[in-house]
């Protein structure tokens, strides 16, 4: 958590709030410990609302920094463990990997499959069957 500390600091534009009023290492001593000993509660979560072009309005709900530094080191962990079982078709959430690459990707395998096109987990997400029902990868 300290590295992930530093370096959110280093990339911090000028002049940002650095946290929730607690500063230094005695503050960094504190929160590992409340991670050891299991003690650690995240805090509530601040609401804020956005005007749409409606009329309307949305939610925005914006974590401590706290626990938004330890959310970030948390994945960066887990990212390294499991980034070599990911197969290079999985586009979820991984870094480097975005939505135009995984349509990039659907394109050119979808020359590639025949069948009917059939809805899969959602409104946008589509995949197509070959011949024995199975999805095309």
């Amino acid at each position: 958590m300290q590295g992930e500390i530093r370096r959110r600091t280093r990339e911090a534009p000028k002049g940002s709030c650095g946290g929730e009023g607690r500063q230094g290492p005695t503050a960094i001593e504190t929160r590992r410990g409340n991670l050891e000993t299991k003690r650690y509660r995240t805090r509530r979560v601040r609401r804020c609302y956005i005007p749409k072009e409606d009329g309307g309005e949305r939610p925005l709900g914006i974590p401590a920094v706290e626990d938004r530094l330890l959310q970030a080191a948390c994945a960066r962990i887990l990212t390294a463990i499991y980034e070599a079982d990911f197969l290079d078709g999985s586009y979820g959430y991984r870094p480097g990997k975005s939505a135009k690459d995984a349509v990039a990707d659907l394109g050119s395998t979808s020359a590639l499959c025949a069948g009917p096109l059939v809805r899969a987990g959602g409104e946008a997400t589509l995949s197509r069957t070959g011949a024995a029902g199975s999805v095309c990868r």
